[in-house]
């Protein structure tokens, strides 16, 4: 089965209802064409809800697609008070998954099973998918950036609301595809699936998708206000409901009772001990395949261990690397954001690293520039690249390369990483100097300068942990080689290592002089990643 009848497509014909529907929709384009509104106002009223949203009393619900489920987001707002109540929709059914009571520049965030005290989107929620949908909940979308450029088909006016229409991309249509043929396959090999309520009710998610497919990306905005009610490609949907403003809002709303279980408001800097960063997916369990689990960047206070998250505002993002004083992490989403851990300020570094991937950075020791190792689409070569902390550009250095993971030399004089010199080839450690000349030192991974000269890697030969000078000689067993730990960061004092337990259920520090081991409690979910310095 192929996804048929797309507008202007070659297909063959689609079902009869279907086609109806989209001729319909053809139809009112047609014959609203001459009624689009002025662009430029529309932006300009939508600039003028966005202002008053910062400062007026407003109601709306935001629903949000993920997979087959919403995420439900009813808002109720005097600021600086909110109260957000989030559910969880599926089948037509909701269920309750927390509430955020924001007063005073604080959240205090009720769970099924926990919550307390936190700064903004701090709170370590153990909700998925939430964190990548939030921040456009509390701030609904506008005209002003939605119809920024070419806002796409104009198809008509309905009720006071215009929309715009967007084909989806070839390439999307294939992957969806796909999709298909796979349920079909499933279904054909094991007949017991269609009495399998799971089953079915993906079926009806993949019709879903179908219909927007057909629809393609549509944004619906509110002419009156500028509110954008309606946006994004099929399958990642988001709408407003109900929005309306109000006079004056009850201060019953924001009210809870009783203490909150856990109070981590206070600034995460100013821990004693200071703070590991790692990536942390808390919902995770043992025997769940890791394989796309979505990992968030999380801040661990030592020697407390308190958990809270980075606060980024926006989805997922992963650990980078701490600032020179430890008062801002840098983070991977979407390209490099910086994250101010006393305000929470963010601040988005070299936006051009934003199109691809960057998988890897590091700050240098005199805190001023950040290697990054950046992926543009499609490619299977990286490029090292230098951003300069406090201007937020950023320079090539090197060659394209096949690599992972950096960590700069001591002095700053150049960067260590595992290359590849072909697709197939076998790992090994390599050196990038400031000059751009990579060099390769021995066969291993993961890299790590250590206190006193040597270079901390993994030995592929013995399959352990090993060290080496810094021309790749001399290599030595690191204690008893620390089997079952993966991604070594060394502490600010260089007295002790973090690793990731392999199986990903916890982080283990080790005392570098001594190799004594000790596993952090940090609670259920899958651990990686960590970042100390």
């Amino acid at each position: 089965m192929r996804l048929e009848g797309r507008p202007g497509s070659r297909e063959a014909p689609l079902r009869p209802a279907l086609w109806a529907a989209v001729l319909v929709l053809l139809a009112a384009g047609g014959r609203a064409a001459a009624q689009e509104p002025d662009v430029a106002a529309l932006r300009e009223r939508g600039r003028r809800t966005a202002a008053r949203l910062e400062v007026a009393p407003a109601a709306w619900t935001s629903f949000h697609a993920v997979g087959p489920e919403y995420l439900v987001f009813e808002v109720v707002q005097a600021p600086p008070r909110r109260r957000v109540t989030v559910l969880v929709e599926r089948a037509g059914e909701r269920r309750h998954a927390l509430t955020i009571l924001e007063r005073d520049g604080r959240w205090l965030v009720a769970e099924p099973e926990g919550g307390g005290l936190y700064r903004p989107f701090e709170a370590p929620l153990g909700v998925p998918h939430v964190y990548e949908h939030l921040a456009r909940a509390l701030r609904p979308r506008t005209a002003d950036d939605a119809l920024a450029g070419t806002p796409g088909e104009w198809l008509g006016l309905d009720r006071g609301v215009g929309t715009w229409r967007r084909d989806v991309s070839d390439a999307e249509l294939r992957a969806f595809d796909g999709v298909i043929e796979e349920l079909k396959k499933r279904a054909q090999e094991r007949p017991a699936l269609q009495q399998d309520p799971a089953f079915r009710e993906r079926l009806r998610w993949v019709e879903r998708l179908e219909r927007e497919y057909l629809e393609g990306a549509l944004t619906k905005v509110q002419v009156e206000t500028g509110l954008v009610l309606q946006h994004g490609a099929p399958g990642r949907r988001s709408a407003v409901a109900g929005f309306r403003w109000l006079e004056r809002v009850d201060e019953a709303t924001f009210a809870a009772g009783g203490q909150p279980p856990v109070d981590a408001s206070g600034d995460p800097t100013a821990a004693r001990g200071g703070l590991l960063m790692v990536a942390h997916c808390p919902w995770w369990r043992p025997g769940v395949p890791p394989d796309g689990v979505l990992m968030d960047a999380r801040l661990v206070e030592l020697p407390a261990r308190r958990v809270r998250r980075v606060p980024f505002e926006g989805g997922e993002a992963l650990p980078g690397a701490f600032s020179r004083d430890r008062g801002r992490a840098f983070v991977l989403a979407d390209g490099l954001v910086e994250v101010d851990l006393r305000t929470g300020r963010n601040r988005r570094l070299a936006p051009g690293l934003g199109v691809g991937e960057v998988s890897s950075i590091a700050a240098a020791p005199d805190g001023r520039t950040l290697a990054a190792l950046h992926h543009a689409p499609g490619e299977a070569r990286g490029q090292v690249h230098l951003v300069d902390v406090e201007a937020g550009t950023s320079r090539a250095l090197g060659p394209p390369l096949l690599g992972a993971g950096l960590a700069w030399l001591p002095g700053g004089e150049g960067l260590v990483l595992v290359t590849r010199p072909g697709a197939d080839a076998p790992e090994q450690v390599s050196v990038l100097e400031r000059s751009g000349r990579l060099r390769a030192l021995r066969a291993g991974s993961g890299p790590l300068p250590l206190p006193g000269g040597d270079l901390l890697f993994f030995d592929p030969g013995p399959g352990a942990w090993a060290t080496c000078d810094l021309l790749g000689g001399n290599a030595r067993s690191f204690h008893d080689g620390l089997p079952g730990l993966r991604s070594p960061a060394l502490s600010p004092d260089g007295e002790h290592l973090a690793f990731a337990l392999i199986d990903g259920s916890g982080i283990v520090v080790v005392h570098v002089q001594s190799g004594r081991r000790e596993r952090l409690d940090l609670g259920p979910g899958l651990f990686g990643s960590p970042v100390w310095r």
